[in-house]
């Protein structure tokens, strides 16, 4: 499981204080709750009132016992950390002196905020300009969540197995982009892409890519690993236009919809590897 956490101002420590956890490599949550006696009450779930806050404690117990891989934004400082967690890993209560005073701890303790943190086993530092694809799939929201759109990204490279050697080695916005950018510098017909009329993906659910050709006809463009799927292939028939069904299919234009192989667009970029390595950086 891969996992997605991030470190900013909300957790009122100081900027030291999180660099200090990046350079220790330490990930780690931190929501209000009051204790009656000792503060390794904190370290249970229902301690906690906020939905989110429980979820967040059983995802960081669950990574502990099982292992796992994770991407930890230190936002406050723009570092980044991967990490790996072994099995069997302890969740820990680490103080810290908080940048204002906390209202929900009682008064013998006011001025102390209580991390719940993971010691990362091992960790690769992110610069800001390497994994730009996996970068730009962050969860949006959520202090620390299960990263389902990393596509086991992180653990291929601790693996050592992130090298890109096939079609469904790509993630699926790697595989929209790669037919792109072969309807864009390979085909000399009516379905060669001019321009682009809206970004590539997106969440719309018939098609992936939207433009125009050179004669200001629409083209739009379903991208799977699915062979001749009759849902997508209805749905995209829909559109009045140019139409391009990438998938596990034969090369062919049947009533109306232009049927391209995708291994065999791999194919064609791997012949001349530099785009599908520059994806990998």
């Amino acid at each position: 499981m891969e996992y997605f956490i991030r470190h900013t101002g909300v957790l009122e420590i100081s900027n030291d204080d999180i660099t200090s956890m990046f350079k220790q490599g330490l990930v780690g949550i931190h929501y209000g709750s009051d204790y009656k006696v000792d503060p390794s009450e904190l370290l249970k779930p229902d301690a906690y009132k906020e939905s989110s806050a429980v979820r967040s404690m059983n995802y960081l117990l669950n990574l502990a016992k099982s292992g796992g891989y994770i991407w930890s934004d230190y936002s406050s400082i723009s570092r980044t950390l991967i990490g790996k967690v072994y099995p069997n890993s302890k969740v820990f209560l680490k103080e810290f002196t908080p940048t204002k005073n906390l209202e929900y701890f009682t008064k013998n303790e006011k001025n102390k905020l209580f991390m719940k943190c993971i010691q990362l086993d091992e960790t690769q530092e992110i610069k800001i300009d390497q994994q730009l694809p996996l970068r730009a799939r962050r969860p949006r929201q959520g202090t620390f969540v299960k990263w389902h759109k990393s596509y086991g990204k992180i653990s291929k490279i601790f693996g050592g197995n992130e090298a890109i050697n096939c079609w469904n080695d790509l993630t699926p916005d790697q595989q929209e982009i790669l037919v792109y950018e072969y309807l864009r510098e390979t085909e000399n017909d009516e379905y060669h892409i001019k321009y682009l009329l809206m970004p590539i993906g997106r969440t719309m659910k018939d098609i992936d890519i939207y433009g125009i050709n050179s004669s200001g006809n629409k083209i739009f463009i379903q991208v799977t690993n699915l062979k001749e799927d009759h849902e997508k292939i209805e749905a995209l028939r829909q559109y009045p236009s140019l139409l391009v069904y990438a998938g596990d299919v034969k090369n062919r234009i049947e009533n109306n919809i232009k049927f391209i192989n995708v291994y065999d667009i791999f194919d064609y970029f791997k012949s001349d590897s530099m785009l599908i390595r520059m994806m990998n950086v």
